[in-house]
C-alpha cells in the first residue's frame, strides 16, 4: 500500500471543474520522510490545483491535501530518469553511426526536447494520474 503525502492548505479560488488550494509552508518537513519526493517542501507557497473533488467548500476555507508517494516517483521518472536514458542512448546510437560527437550530442539533446514536447502534448492526459484530493481539515 502506497504512502499518503498530506499538506494543509487553503482554498484561494474555485470554479465547477478547478479547486486552487494554496499550500501552507509547515517547518515539519524536514523531519518527513517522504521529503525527497514531495515538491512542498522547503518552499514558498505553492498552489495546486485539484479536480478530484466531492464537498462543496468555501473560498478562505482551511483544507488538507493529498498525494500519494508513489506519484512522485512516477513523476521522476517521467521528469528525469527517462528523459535521460533517451539522451544516452542517442548519444550511444548516434555516436555508433555517424562517428561525429558534436553532431551526436546535437542530436542527443534534440532528442530529450522532442521527448519533452511529447511530454507536455499527453500533459492532460498524465495529469490524470496525478491528482490531489482534498478534504476539509478536521478540528
Amino acid at each position: 500500500m502506497s504512502k499518503i503525502i498530506s499538506h494543509k492548505g487553503i482554498v484561494k479560488t474555485i470554479s465547477p471543474q478547478v479547486i486552487k488550494v494554496s499550500i501552507i509552508p509547515q517547518t515539519a518537513c524536514g523531519g518527513c520522510n517522504a521529503k525527497s519526493v514531495c515538491s512542498l517542501s522547503n518552499s514558498d507557497e505553492k498552489i495546486i490545483e485539484i479536480t478530484n473533488f466531492s464537498e462543496h467548500f468555501e473560498l478562505n476555507e482551511e483544507v488538507t491535501v493529498f498525494y500519494q508517494q508513489e506519484f512522485g516517483y512516477k513523476a521522476v521518472l517521467l521528469g528525469y530518469f527517462l528523459p535521460f536514458i533517451v539522451m544516452i542512448s542517442t548519444l550511444i546510437i548516434s555516436f555508433q553511426i555517424l562517428c561525429d560527437e558534436k553532431f551526436s550530442g546535437i542530436i542527443a539533446l534534440l532528442s530529450v526536447a522532442v521527448y519533452y514536447v511529447v511530454l507536455y502534448f499527453f500533459r492532460n492526459k498524465i495529469q490524470k494520474h496525478f491528482s490531489f484530493s482534498i478534504k476539509k481539515t478536521s478540528f
